[in-house]
Formats: C-alpha cells, structure tokens, sequence
C-alpha cells in the first residue's frame, strides 16, 4: 500500500504543478500582451518547467522525498512567476488609473480655459 500513496502523491504532484505552471503562464501572456515587462516572471516560470523534467526523471526512482523536495522548488517557482504576473497587471491598473485622473484633469483645464476665452469681450 505504502507504493499506491507514493503512486498517487507524485500524480498530484505532477498535475498540480502543471495547472499552476499554466496559470501563471496565462497572467503572464495578459500582462505582456498589455505591455508590461514580465521577464522576471518568464525566468521562473522557467525554472518552474526544468523542475518538472527533473520531476519526469525522480519518478523512475518510485521515492517520494526526492521528489517532493523538487515539486516544492516547482511550486516556488510557479508562485514567484504568477506573483511576478499579478504585480504587472496591477501596475497596469495604476497606470490606466493615473492616466484617467491626468486626462480629466486636462479636461477640466480646457473646459475652463473655454469657458474664460468665451468671456472675452469681442
């Protein structure tokens, strides 16, 4: 029995690390779609994928404390870059945030500016 929960932890191990290596691939790809610089996070994703093809490899030794140890290297990884992802779209939301204020504010400005020309005697 105690092979079936070796069995059964590395496929979550893999499956979990999967999921979350393509959660974190997808915020990714939207924050540099948007155009924010996500190279930090692409690096651990990185990490993250050779974490898995060592992963591949330790499975062939039917242990589970090696493999664990590289799935929690894995997971770091995966969290740093979907950390990397959500840090760039919030940075993204500033910036279209400020760039809201910044434009009502020129508005504001120019409707005023308008409104004192208007005024001018003629």
């Amino acid at each position: 029995m105690p092979g079936a929960a070796v069995i059964t932890s590395v496929r979550k191990g893999f499956d979990d690390l999967q999921s979350r290596m393509g959660e974190a691939q997808a915020v990714l790809d939207r924050a540099e779609t948007a155009g924010m610089l996500v190279e930090e996070g692409k690096l651990a994703l990185h990490n993250a994928a050779e974490a898995h093809v060592r992963m591949r490899v330790l499975v062939h030794t039917f242990a589970g404390p090696p493999f664990d140890e590289v799935l929690k290297e894995g997971l770091t990884a995966v969290a740093q870059a979907n950390a990397t992802g959500v840090d760039a779209m919030n940075e993204l939301q500033y910036r279209r945030r400020g760039l809201a204020v910044a434009t009502l504010v020129i508005l504001g400005f120019l409707a005023t500016l308008f409104v004192k020309i208007r005024k001018l005697p003629k």
